[in-house]
């Protein structure tokens, strides 16, 4: 098990099933956790005249072809803090594990779904799990900033979610350290980083660990580097 540490970061390269039972996690601490959907995702849009092919075209998400590491995890954060935890309506969580759902609703200009209809996925689930939680009641609807979807114009992972979504949720958390289990590009810790968090993130997939260890490196640098987070109605005075 390879384990990197920058400052208050820690990064492991593992299954997050293994390394979550070898290490000890202290008591004030929340998840982010975007595992693997389980329907066998396959990137199949062409390449586009302006951006170009993506380095994953094609390519298949570890650990995607089940729920498995998104069951194993919930089941074993149970009553630890409190968990947002994303998911798929074609593998939804259940329900019985969450206490609310959120809907991230990404916009007109995201989502792909099946070519042979007139709609398209342009929403996710994210399930809420545990407690405590603190910030004013809002809707479960959740918008914001165009989430950027081409590799050339900076994602870098297929399933990246934008940075002020993690910290939309990550303030709702009042904790010290972020947990994020399956780390992708270190979305989450970046945004942990801006926010004076301490964090932890395992990551399974080789190239994606030396992607997120480049940018929390990077974060580290220049932590007041950021975009403006979404203004919601409930926070207008």
């Amino acid at each position: 098990m390879r384990v990197e540490r920058i400052n208050n970061c820690t990064l492991y390269l593992g299954d997050c099933r293994a390394i979550l039972q070898s290490i000890d996690l202290p008591q004030d601490i929340g998840c982010v956790f975007d595992p693997p959907y389980g329907y066998g995702h396959k990137s199949k849009t062409g390449v586009h005249a302006v951006c170009g092919a993506a380095p994953w075209q094609g390519a298949e998400i570890l650990n995607d072809k089940d729920t498995s590491v998104r069951d194993w995890v919930v089941n074993w954060w149970a009553s630890r803090g409190p968990m947002a935890c994303f998911a798929s309506w074609k593998r939804p969580l259940d329900s019985k594990l969450a206490r609310a759902r959120l809907t991230w609703c990404k916009g007109p200009q995201c989502g792909q779904g099946d070519f042979r209809l007139p709609w398209k996925d342009s929403c996710e689930d994210i399930f809420i799990i545990g407690a405590p939680w603190k910030g004013r009641r809002d809707e479960s609807d959740i918008r914001g900033p165009a989430q950027v979807t081409w590799a050339s114009k900076g994602r870098q992972h297929p399933h990246q979610k934008p940075g002020w979504l993690a910290r939309y949720l990550m303030e709702r958390m009042p904790v010290s350290t972020i947990i994020d289990p399956c780390a992708g590009s270190g979305w989450s810790g970046v945004e942990a980083i801006k926010l004076g968090r301490s964090w932890i993130g395992c990551e399974a997939d080789q190239t994606y660990f030396d992607i997120a260890l480049n940018n929390l490196r990077a974060a580290q640098r220049q932590p007041g580097l950021f975009e403006m987070s979404p203004l919601r109605a409930s926070d207008k005075d």
